[in-house]
């Protein structure tokens, strides 16, 4: 317990200050270079936490408890994501999905849209992508499928058993 919460908060602190860097320079870190830099912080927690229980265990780690533990690092990175989508969206970046923004944006890309339509499309738009629950369910379910293929992957390579 104490390797996932020591290496899923050090993930979750470094995904959410990549996360930061991103929002305030956008410009900062190339497309392509973020996308690299955020695996390797995806990666690297998650190995040395299976890495650093496996050491403390003379050497020995199943498969299954590797697994444990890398979801473990990657369900804490998860609850920070999340904390992080909301407080981004909803604070940060709340007028740019405002209902009027989003209606001036309609109404700019297809001036001949009616009133009817710009209301259906603001409906639409509300019951997506912006209600809390759904960008907790998007976070936690991509981290989870993310962290299990990673963990499977890292307990398939460091899983040594006891020989009797």
């Amino acid at each position: 317990m104490k390797y996932i919460l020591k290496y899923g908060i050090i993930q979750a602190l470094l995904i959410t200050a990549l996360d930061i860097i991103q929002y305030l320079y956008p410009t900062f870190i190339k497309a392509s270079n973020f996308y690299w830099i955020e695996i390797v912080i995806f990666i690297l927690p998650a190995v040395f936490a299976v890495k650093a229980f496996k050491t403390n265990n003379n050497g020995f780690i199943k498969l299954g408890k590797a697994v444990q533990i890398g979801l473990g690092v990657f369900l804490i990175t998860a609850i920070a994501v999340f904390i992080w989508s909301v407080f981004h969206r909803f604070y940060l970046e709340a007028d740019r999905y405002s209902i009027d923004s989003f209606e001036e944006k309609l109404i700019l890309n297809i001036p001949e849209i009616t009133p009817k339509e710009i209301e259906n499309e603001v409906t639409k738009d509300n019951l997506g992508t912006s209600h809390p629950i759904i960008i907790f369910l998007y976070a936690f379910f991509l981290n989870m499928i993310i962290g299990a293929c990673i963990s499977l992957i890292i307990g398939a390579i460091m899983s040594k058993k006891k020989e009797l």
